[in-house]
């Protein structure tokens, strides 16, 4: 299948899965989760090749933005505190060089 094939057939399979998971009362990311993981499994079908690039700046962003809108705003302010806190300790996480990498610096 060319390039273009391959992308009509993905979003073919996304409208369906969406749909489907919005009949069966199942969130859609859970369905779509397990249609790619099916798609992906499925013998015979192209691997079609992504850059990282187009997933973190064309996809990343409109599902952040679609879950930020279906998001309950009395449910961020009950959790904000958690949520932040969370975010700091992973980012001071990140940030600091572990055991092993302070072990190689000397």
């Amino acid at each position: 299948m060319a390039g273009a094939e391959v992308f009509v057939f993905l979003l073919v399979a996304v409208a369906v899965l969406a749909g489907l998971g919005l009949r069966l009362q199942v969130p859609y990311p859970v369905v779509l989760v397990v249609g790619g993981l099916a798609i992906g499994l499925a013998p015979g079908l192209p691997d079609p090749e992504l850059e990282p690039d187009v997933v973190f700046f064309a996809f990343l962003p409109s599902l952040l933005c679609a879950a930020a809108f279906q998001a309950p705003a009395d449910e961020l302010r009950a959790n904000a505190g958690l949520e932040s806190t969370t975010c700091c300790a992973r980012s001071r996480r990140r940030s600091t060089p572990t055991r092993r990498a302070r072990s190689r610096e000397r």
